[in-house]
């Protein structure tokens, strides 16, 4: 044995500030201790308050650390947006941050270009090596030839890298999140006098009618509206709230419906329509727009509707009575490519909700005031940032000329594979990822960045009248050889110069969140400039509370814009024709094929993440797999079983630009699964899987149904029509409670 002595303090008690400690490793007294393995060392708990990074929701997170090293993920119990909750995939941050698939040191290729052989340097050599790239090309006039994208949406790194690429003279790219809801939304508010992006009152609604919202599993902030759903159906004390969902493929939320209403794909707007048109048509609407308007919108009734959303008549007459007559009614939607026609459903949805008076009102459509909806707003972003869909890459890059190209949190050669022919003939490529996936094997330079959990930021979250701030901060020391990307993009600033140093003033990002931080909760704008002593000393101070609560909460009120005339609001939206006149029917491809995201792999950004992989579908049981659902129905006519290897092939179509020759969809082979709950002419599969390169847990597993949404999101309708055969009846299903037909052998 060996003699060892430790030192341990002391003091940190059960007290909520104690339990949130942000600040050193606490210790006990002086102990001597015979210990018989150099591995243990005696410690304490230390709760540290962050923010959850596995999605854009924003909920609070406490992580339990133990001499130097997280061991457990919870939900902050006072944050407002998941008070104590946290759903799965919050629960695997830890698998990000101890995955053995991390890329653990900057990397620079080797061999020949795209052969995959990297060599370990050291950050200052990878920091020269593409500096020295961006010198040369500011040098010869050729500074716009370089491009940065990210997906981090809310975040500190698209500000300071924007700040940077704008005195380089080049531009930043912001790509949206396949499935992001605040874009379509943005785009639809900005069509009226709104400013802000709305909340849902759930909790206090008596009548739901969701369009595809599945607020139970992906839509905007799961735990937040799980938690107002519970209070929806809770019936002490108040009327139990009914709920109906409208859907051509039941989800895990509309399996918690009352009603569900299995719609033709696509025809969600019309629905919705029609409803709205016997509000108008029997005097319930409580804001009723002009006769004319009225009048033209007889041809939406639910009689002439019928046959092309296949939903009875008496039905949607029905629940439109229901509905309108409810004390508090209220409509949502999803706006992301799985709904079809998004935008109109989106529309009519609200156009809903503002028939009925819910704007603003308890257990309605709430939307607030724009102050502090952005903090970063607050340092004045610069000019060169730009917001771009996923499937508009593809041409962004084919048409503007690129000699360097940086990608950050974005995987283009997964989401559309075709895509890596173009980007072999950019002269260089530097990846900021953590993990080697499709584009980190064609990169040139690997940079990789911090896990959340080791990293400093600062974004936003929304609940009901309540906008917060969140403070995400480092709780471990950096388990590898990594480095922030903002810190990278700093390092560059210093060495292109004066003239690009000057656009980030601040040292490094841990002092601009800090700065940032504090003065946000004071309701300042951040001077992000260094600071004297005494000023830095009294920052402290109050630091320390704001980083053991991990939040601040800005307390908002209604917006003034509601002000106006509802007649002019309800009569914003133009009628068109496009909804009755769309064709359903192809004789050659028969079915319309829905990509939906995956509840805890998303798009396939947490495939990588076991816990994720052998956590069961809820509505299938499938795990560690890809696969199709098809009513059984349709399957007995083609001679389907559950399990069967079938073929899907998807129809050709054009896009518009250099996108249609990049997304060619070839036929992809996966498992079955006969679903009840799906409409016949209906095919659907979830994204998540179908990775080359992702590390050994998500290589090769499934297929990448990713590719077909940009077939949808160009297509007539947003509708992909897809035909199917049976190939064998291999049983590839890897399913919970049922003898593996498949053994999972992970490669180490």
């Amino acid at each position: 044995m060996k003699r060892r002595e430790f030192i341990i303090l002391t003091g940190v008690g059960a007290t909520s500030a104690g339990m949130l400690s942000a600040c050193g490793h606490p210790e006990e007294k002086l102990i001597p201790a015979l210990i018989p393995d150099d591995e243990y060392v005696p410690g304490i708990d230390v709760w540290k308050a962050s923010t959850c990074a596995m999605c854009d929701a924003g909920c609070g997170i406490v992580v339990r650390t133990r001499d130097h090293k997280a061991n457990k993920i919870e939900g902050n119990p006072q944050h407002p947006v998941n008070r104590g909750a946290l759903c799965a995939r919050g629960q695997a941050g830890l698998q990000v941050l101890y995955n053995p698939d991390r890329i653990k040191a900057p990397m620079k290729r080797v061999g020949e270009r795209f052969s995959g052989q990297f060599a370990e340097i050291s950050w200052d050599e990878a920091i020269k090596i593409l500096a020295d790239k961006l010198r040369d090309l500011s040098a010869i006039g050729k500074a716009n030839s370089v491009h940065f994208f990210t997906n981090d949406r809310r975040g500190m790194t698209a500000h300071i890298a924007t700040r940077f690429m704008e005195a380089f003279g080049s531009h930043a790219y912001l790509v949206n999140r396949l499935f992001n809801e605040d874009s379509a939304i943005s785009g639809f508010l900005n069509s009226y006098p709104f400013v802000n992006k709305p909340v849902f009152d759930i909790a206090n609604a008596t009548f739901l009618l969701s369009f595809g919202a599945r607020f139970l599993e992906t839509w905007h902030s799961p735990i937040l509206y799980s938690r107002a759903y519970g209070d929806f159906r809770r019936a002490s004390g108040k009327v139990r709230g009914k709920f109906v969902q409208v859907e051509p493929r039941m989800s895990l939320t509309g399996a918690n419906a009352d009603e569900w209403l299995p719609a033709r794909v696509g025809s969600e707007a019309l629905v919705a329509c029609a409803i709205a048109q016997v509000i108008l048509r029997e005097g319930l609407a409580k804001n009723t727009p002009d006769a004319n308007f009225i009048k033209s919108f007889e041809a939406y009734s639910p009689e002439n509707t019928a046959a092309l959303t296949d939903i009875a008549a008496e039905k949607i007459i029905r629940i439109a009575r229901e509905f309108a007559k409810s004390d508090r009614p209220l409509a949502i939607t999803s706006s992301t490519i799985e709904m079809t026609k998004s935008l109109a459903s989106l529309k009519w949805a609200n156009f809903l909700n503002l028939l009925v008076g819910n704007i603003n009102q308890k257990g309605g459509m709430l939307l607030l005031e724009k102050d502090y909806t952005f903090p970063l707003a607050k340092l004045d972003l610069p000019n060169g940032f730009s917001n771009i869909d996923y499937f508009k890459f593809p041409m962004m890059i084919a048409d503007r000329p690129c000699e360097i190209l940086m990608i950050h949190n974005f995987n283009p050669a997964y989401v559309v594979p075709a895509t890596k022919k173009k980007l072999k003939t950019i002269p260089f490529i530097a990846s900021f990822s953590s993990f080697m996936d499709e584009t980190s094997e064609l990169a040139d330079l690997l940079l990789p960045d911090h896990t959340s959990l080791e990293s400093w930021d600062i974004n936003y979250a929304e609940a009901t009248s309540e906008f917060i701030v969140n403070l995400t901060q480092p709780v471990v020391k950096p388990e590898f050889n990594t480095k922030q990307t903002a810190d990278v993009f700093i390092a560059l600033s210093r060495a292109l110069g004066d003239k690009v140093a000057a656009s980030i003033s601040f040292s490094s990002i841990e002092e601009t969140v800090k700065q940032g931080f504090t003065s946000f909760a004071k309701k300042e704008t951040p001077a992000l400039v260094k600071k004297k002593a005494a000023e830095t000393d009294a920052e402290e101070d109050s630091w320390k509370p704001l980083s053991e609560k991990g939040f601040f909460i800005n307390k908002l009120k209604n917006n003034p814009a509601y002000e106006l005339e509802s007649h002019q609001l309800l009569t914003n939206i133009p009628l068109t024709d496009s909804l009755l006149s769309d064709a359903y029917e192809d004789q050659e491809y028969p079915f319309a094929l829905l990509v939906y995201e995956h509840p805890t792999l998303g798009v396939g950004e947490q495939a990588n993440l076991p816990l994720l992989q052998e956590l069961p579908d809820a509505m299938t049981s499938v795990m560690w797999g890809s696969w199709l659902e098809i009513n059984p129905k349709t399957a007995a006519q083609l001679g389907i079983k559950d399990g069967d290897v079938v073929e899907i092939a998807v129809e050709e179509v054009a896009i518009g630009g250099d996108l249609r020759t990049i997304a060619q969809f070839e036929p992809i082979q996966l498992p079955a699964v006969l679903y009840a709950a799906i409409r016949p002419d209906v095919l659907a599969m979830p994204c998540g899987q179908g990775h080359t390169a992702y590390g050994r847990y998500a290589t090769n597993k499934g297929v990448n149904a990713v590719v077909f949404t940009i077939g949808s999101a160009g297509n007539k309708r947003g509708i992909l029509r897809a035909k199917v055969k049976r190939i064998s009846n291999e049983n590839k299903l890897i399913r919970f409670g049922t003898n593996l037909p498949e053994h999972i052998e992970i490669k180490r």
